[in-house]
């Protein structure tokens, strides 16, 4: 992968987590009154950060300060390696998919993210 994609993936990551940690700044009623799909942080649930979500934070925490320096022939590939490093510290891809979809409304995930993340 080129540094600039990890440089996306590393904004998006962020992204999730302000998103998460800023949660239901304004309103949202004209969006509700017409008919939208309402806003996931009206219903942010906090799932509570834990020893095994510290091992999920600390496995995409090493996987994005070396995915520049990786090539991978095929999507399948990035998604082998995603799970090899899962397995490492032993958990599973279902857990690592709901880990990060949890950090989107989950303040206490983003956080233990962001302390476990730091900089490469």
């Amino acid at each position: 992968m080129s540094p600039d994609l990890r440089t996306r993936v590393s904004v998006a990551v962020v992204g999730l987590a302000v998103a998460a940690l800023a949660g239901g700044c304004g309103s949202n009623s004209a969006s509700k009154a017409a008919g939208a799909v309402p806003d996931p942080s009206a219903t942010r649930v906090n799932v509570m950060a834990d020893a095994t979500t510290a091992k999920l934070a600390g496995a995409e925490a090493a996987r994005l300060c070396a995915v520049a320096t990786q090539r991978f022939a095929t999507e399948k590939a990035i998604t082998e390696d995603l799970d090899r490093r899962l397995a490492a510290v032993g958990v599973t891809h279902a857990q690592w998919k709901s880990w990060h979809d949890e950090l989107v409304t989950s303040p206490s995930l983003a956080t233990q993210f962001s302390a476990v993340g730091k900089p490469c």
